[in-house]
């Protein structure tokens, strides 16, 4: 009889072993041809190739710096230890692309294994499980997060964001301070990686719902699913005040990262009045149908999707019925199938903060790399629904259609996952898939002129930047860069025309100023020169060598 449960045992740990070398495998073997990418142009410079503190690796100066406001770029939001994150990679591997992708490859790895621990250790579901963190590994709508090199702060607070929950699952089947304290200090390395996971708070009491129950449905609940009696049902295992209290450190914590946030960018918070309130409330909510619709058809995936100029109300009507629908549904079967509430409201608790009501910089109308965690909530609830399917129709055929379809479906995902990430292998291939997604993706066609310019295929560059132009007359980066193209041409006049026309839209633009020098300088008119020139040295924050060099020719000659 020993023998037998000792058998069993080893059976079922061997089974975990098994499914976690096989999860972790799979997923790597489908991201390790980053090792052969290069770094990209959009926003990898501002992170590691063009920031003097980070190529520069780990030091003490830097990581003090790093933990300031400021930060180590004016442009980014705060989060000190993804800073550090890029310093460590620069001092182990130097400047090779490669082996900072794959470093970003294997926290994905990482974080596909701690999610399939997460939820056997809270469900004790193996199938279930599974089934989830291989959807997660797997779904191309995750490719962008892991490839490319600046959304290492993406994926590197979801790490930090398993391990907190791993430790609240910890703590509430034992409710030892130790672990409590433990979930805290995930959260706030979390946060100071990236501020977007503030909704942590709100995912815990999800869980204290399910898989968890310490907040539970009563038996009288089966046949009463009336949305007004529910609140009749609950019957915590812990008081509610406990439940509550527990919430309250995490949720100052989670404002004070949103204030930090704020203030360290606040140069780059876009105003209401250039986007209004209702435009950007309608866009939240058609953009959250269109990550559900991504998550079940991943295709035409790129790396940036140009924030719409109105949103028709069809289409806010059409989404904002599918989401209520669906809410719906799932408060129906809230006492039989609970998990389809847990994954569904994970899904809109997680995505609300980066929905776009409050917005900083070139805000998209929707970003792969935003549904990261978000769709964990989605994959959950579908896992846990097809092995219930599974477990009533083992046996049948039904059941072994089912079991078919699944094992296609994580292949054909692989596949999909496999083709995306070779997009991101250069700049070129990058944006000019991005143009064949979304010709009118005006972003792609000044980010495709800019590497055009780099090899010297000025007319080329020009082309692209004039549609960036025409897509989009406001956008200020492709004016100054036809600026630069036209000066590369000797095309003085035009030269001047988008470099007036950049600093009209950005007064503050020290490389447009820097740019104009350039051009007065090369036609001659020095007074004009030397009135651009330390205009660019006062407004730009870093080193500006380029301004120094000119203006002493101005004054030389």
């Amino acid at each position: 009889m020993r023998s037998g449960v000792r058998g069993k045992t080893f059976s079922g740990h061997y089974r975990r072993i098994l499914s976690f070398s096989l999860l972790t495998g799979i997923v790597f073997l489908v991201y390790v041809q980053v090792a052969t990418h290069d770094f990209i142009s959009y926003d990898d410079r501002i992170y590691v190739t063009n920031n003097e503190y980070v190529r520069s690796g780990l030091s003490v100066d830097n990581i003090k710096r790093a933990f300031s406001i400021k930060g180590l770029s004016s442009r980014t939001y705060y989060h000190p230890v993804t800073w550090i994150s890029h310093m460590t990679d620069v001092q182990l591997f130097g400047l090779n692309p490669g082996m900072h992708h794959i470093v970003s490859a294997l926290i994905h790895t990482l974080n596909t294994a701690l999610l399939f621990y997460l939820l056997l250790i809270a469900t004790g579901s193996l199938p279930a499980s599974l089934l989830t963190a291989l959807i997660f590994g797997l779904h191309p709508i995750g490719v962008d997060s892991v490839a490319w090199l600046a959304e290492r702060k993406n994926i590197l607070s979801a790490t930090f964001w398993m391990l907190a929950l791993l430790a609240y699952v910890r703590y509430a089947q034992g409710r030892k301070a130790a672990l409590y304290l433990l979930v805290v200090g995930c959260f706030a390395l979390g946060l100071l990686t990236k501020s977007s996971i503030v909704a942590l708070p709100g995912v815990l009491i999800l869980m204290d719902f399910w898989p968890l129950k310490r907040i539970w449905f009563g038996e009288k609940a089966a046949g009463n699913l009336r949305i007004r009696d529910m609140a009749r049902a609950f019957r915590p295992r812990v008081t509610m005040k406990v439940l509550m209290l527990e919430k309250i450190p995490l949720v100052a914590m989670s404002a004070a990262s949103v204030y930090v946030s704020t203030i360290s960018l606040r140069n780059a918070v876009v105003p209401t009045s250039l986007i209004p309130m209702t435009l950007r409330l309608e866009n939240a909510v058609v953009a959250c149908a269109k990550y559900l619709w991504k998550a079940i058809l991943p295709m035409d995936l790129t790396f940036f999707y140009p924030y719409p100029e109105s949103v028709p109300a069809w289409k806010v009507a059409g989404a904002a019925t599918i989401l209520l629908t669906i809410s719906c549904l799932v408060l129906r079967e809230v006492y039989r199938r609970p998990y389809l509430l847990f994954g569904w409201l994970w899904f809109l608790v997680t995505i609300f903060p980066i929905l776009g009501i409050m917005q900083g910089g070139q805000w998209p109308e929707i970003a792969e790399r935003w549904a990261y965690i978000p769709l964990i909530g989605i994959y959950a609830a579908f896992s846990w629904g097809a092995v219930e399917f599974y477990t009533r129709m083992k046996g049948t055929l039904s059941g072994k259609v089912a079991v078919g379809a699944l094992a296609a479906m994580v292949a054909i995902l692989g596949g999909l996952t496999w083709n995306q990430v070779g997009y991101w292998k250069n700049n070129y291939l990058l944006y000019t898939h991005g143009i064949d997604v979304n010709p009118g993706n005006y972003v792609a066609h000044n980010n495709l002129g800019k590497v055009l310019l780099e090899m010297n295929r000025i007319d080329d560059a020009i082309t692209h930047y004039r549609t960036a132009v025409n897509l989009s007359s406001d956008f200020q980066e492709a004016n100054y860069n036809l600026g630069v193209a036209y000066l590369r041409k000797n095309d003085v006049e035009k030269s001047l025309t988008f470099f007036d026309r950049a600093i009209q839209l950005d007064p503050d633009d020290w490389e447009a100023y820097l740019g104009l020098g350039v051009m007065y300088l090369n036609k001659g008119s020095l007074d004009k020169a030397a009135d651009a020139l330390p205009k660019s040295l006062q407004l730009s924050a870093d080193n500006n060598p380029q301004a120094y060099l000119n203006l002493g020719n101005v004054y030389h000659r």
